[in-house]
Parts: structure tokens; sequence; C-alpha cells
């Protein structure tokens, strides 16, 4: 079967292929959903190490475009404000110019955290045992649902 398309050619110029780049997209993004799945059922004793994945995530994001609204600050700031007890801070780090948040605690104890992305319609919330977990799990939410260049699915 012929296939009369330029990207039958292959990359130009040493660029990736649109195939290519869809395919490492996707794979970010499961690779997200489950850094979110993590946040739900993870321990408080787990949150540095689920906001390091979640910096790892966003620093190694294919296309700087699907992480509008998020900071990617020095690692050694992350693994700083963790090792002085701020995990909530070092969570909040990861958010950029741009977007909105809200962190709630239940009174059994539970905490919420909702997140909004630029150019999204709407917000994305997630649950953890602290508000670290939550707000790492509503970011990793927001950005596996999002669509191409970063926007919202609805």
């Amino acid at each position: 079967m012929k296939r009369n398309n330029a990207e039958a050619l292959g990359p130009i110029d040493g660029e990736p292929s649109g195939w290519t780049v869809r395919r490492a997209q996707q794979a970010w993004r499961r690779r997200l959903a489950d850094l979110a799945n993590a946040c739900a059922g993870a321990y408080p004793e787990d949150e540095g190490d689920r906001i390091r994945d979640a910096h790892e995530l966003l620093a190694s994001a294919p296309n700087p475009t699907l992480i509008a609204g998020l900071a990617v600050p020095p690692e050694s700031r992350i693994d700083g404000m963790i090792a002085a007890g701020a995990p909530t801070s070092a969570a909040m780090a990861l958010l950029g110019e741009g977007s909105g948040y809200l962190l709630s605690c239940g009174s059994g104890g539970g905490h919420l955290a909702s997140v909004v992305l630029p150019g999204s319609a709407q917000d994305v919330s997630a649950c953890g045992d602290t508000p670290a977990l939550a707000l790492v799990g509503a970011i990793a939410t927001a950005l596996a649902a999002a669509g191409p260049g970063g926007t919202a699915l609805n």
C-alpha cells in the first residue's frame, strides 16, 4: 500500500515525524496518568518521591507547550524544600503564572486539590493523604487529560 503524504518520507532535517511526536506525547501522558493514580494511593511518607516524579515529568515534557502555566524549578530547589519539611511548597513551586489552584482539607483529614491550567475551560481535582499529594495528583491529571498542545479536552 502506497502512502502519498510527506510523513511517509520520514523526518525532514533530522526532525522527528509527526507520528513519533504523537507517540512520545501519548507515552508521556500515560506516565502522568500513572503518577496521578500513584498520588491517590500514596502514603504521606511517599510525597517527596511523587513530587520528584512530577518534576521529572515536567522537565521531560516532549514539547514545552504541553506544560504551559507550570514551572520547572531547579531540582535542587525542589529537593531543598522537601528536605526542609515543606513538601506542599515544593508541589506549589510546580505551578507557574496563569495557573489557578485550590487546596482543601475535609473533616476526616483527606485533602483535595483543584487546578486550572491556562487555556483550560474547567478545573481538575484530585485527592490525596497530604496537600502535596493532592496537588501533584491534580497537576498530573490535568496534564494527562489535556489535548494536543496542552489544551484541555472537553
